[in-house]
């Protein structure tokens, strides 16, 4: 009973799907995921870091001890947020193969072209799920610099043009790091 989530492989793409998660980790030292696309991790059952939120199967007794999704989240990250708290609850999460979906992804959002609305929302909140607040103020400074990365090579690639992606990265950014200084 110490299993708290269960996901499987995700598939991208109707006319030729390819695999888009088989497994996957949360790199501490960044606070950033790290997907799994191999065939051989997605032939076999593992415990994993995270389960997208994509298709994510919750044991009842686990999701009411974490009281479910954080509603305070508009897009993106509240399935890190609930596969932490699953953990910090003591819960193991799983992969099993024989579980899959097919996603169109980033077709609500346009998170598959980089719309200004998935670039603000990944970023503004990229730093919640992360305890202790110490932490995600680590976090903040290491995002910082991992945005202006982002901008100079938005910027470098495709100039002018790329404003209102810029814009919408340091929006969220600073809604991130406003979110981490304000006083709980």
């Amino acid at each position: 009973h110490d299993v708290g989530a269960v996901g499987g492989p995700i598939l991208v793409g109707f006319d030729q799907p390819t695999l888009w998660y088989a497994g996957g980790v949360i790199r501490r030292l960044t606070g950033t995921v790290r997907q799994s696309h191999s065939e051989v991790d997605a032939s076999s059952r593992h415990e994993v870091g995270f389960v997208p939120g994509t298709a994510i199967a919750v044991r009842a007794d686990a999701w009411f001890e974490i009281n479910g999704f954080n509603t305070s989240y508009f897009l993106y990250n509240e399935d890190i947020d609930l596969c932490l708290r699953l953990h910090r609850n003591g819960r193991r999460l799983l992969f099993e193969p024989g579980m899959s979906c097919l996603h169109d992804l980033g077709e609500t959002t346009g998170s598959s072209h980089r719309s200004a609305l998935y670039l603000e929302q990944i970023t503004r909140t990229r730093l919640r799920p992360f305890r202790p607040r110490a932490y995600q103020i680590y976090l903040g400074a290491v995002h910082t610099l991992y945005n202006i990365a982002r901008i100079l090579r938005l910027f470098l690639r495709h100039g002018r043009s790329a404003r209102t992606q810029i814009r919408a990265i340091i929006r969220g950014h600073i809604g991130a790091l406003a979110e981490v200084i304000q006083p709980r």
